[in-house]
């Protein structure tokens, strides 16, 4: 991948997101050594405790309003940060499609 490091953002994470669920950036760095561990996410999602996403049993985002709310907001400090700059980024089409409207 060119060697360019690979950063790890939570703002373009998956609907219903359980932001404790998925392994840590450090964790991941062990068996994915591309991936920045001193990369801090621009956007954390926050779960709410009243919804418990039924995959992970873990609280969650409520869909569809934390969703389209978080998605809003990191696409405003997305493009703050980045203007101007090439970018790629990966994640559910859904999730960046909106970031990207």
């Amino acid at each position: 991948l060119l060697r360019l490091p690979l950063f790890l953002e939570e703002g373009i994470a998956e609907s219903q997101h359980s932001p404790d669920w998925l392994p840590s950036t450090a964790e991941r760095y062990c068996y994915f050594p591309q991936v920045d561990p001193m990369y801090v996410s621009m956007f954390t999602p926050k779960a709410d405790l009243s919804i418990i996403n039924k995959f992970t049993n873990m609280p969650a985002e409520q869909w569809p309003h934390q969703y389209f709310k978080r998605s809003v907001a990191f696409a405003k400090k997305f493009e703050s940060q980045y203007r101007g700059k090439k970018v790629v980024c990966f994640s559910h089409a859904a999730s960046i499609a909106l970031v990207a409207a």
